[in-house]
């Protein structure tokens, strides 16, 4: 069975760890994020992940939370879609719109390790909090 078969539907967060190439481990979401991914069969991916516990605005426009509130926001939430297309147990994921303004019109390039009912994404190693780090995102099928 194909990659692209073993991806297809919705998928929820079990963990996201960091490891740095010195070794130092951190939980970018914290110990227990919450967040979901779905493939479709027509190539589109669609993620969220967020930190649990996340604290309501003080007021209920968001357009009227304080800088403080907007930057906790950011930095405790991570969405993005795009396209995605496999090569082997290569996942590229072309980012057409996101939480991050980085990523947008990038590709973001994941390992694939499939056990049982849950998938294992690595990433290339990257900067995050100012040091290379490697990100391993374990999800289990809804």
């Amino acid at each position: 069975m194909s990659i692209k078969n073993n991806l297809l539907g919705t998928w929820k967060l079990i963990s996201m760890k960091s490891e740095s190439t010195s070794g130092e481990v951190s939980y970018p979401f914290g110990q227990d994020p919450v967040g979901y991914i779905t493939f479709t069969d027509d190539n589109f991916v669609f993620l969220t992940v967020t930190t649990s516990g996340r604290a309501n605005f003080e007021k209920p426009d968001r357009l009227k939370a304080s800088l403080e509130e907007k930057a906790q926001a950011l930095d405790t939430c991570s969405a993005y879609c795009g396209s995605y297309q496999v090569d082997g147990e290569l996942l590229f994921m072309n980012i057409l719109c996101g939480s991050f303004p980085n990523w947008i019109g990038k590709v973001q390039k994941r390992h694939c390790v499939f056990e049982g009912n849950k998938f294992i994404a690595t990433t290339e190693p990257r900067i995050s909090g100012g040091k290379e780090v490697i990100v391993t995102v374990i999800w289990e099928k809804v």
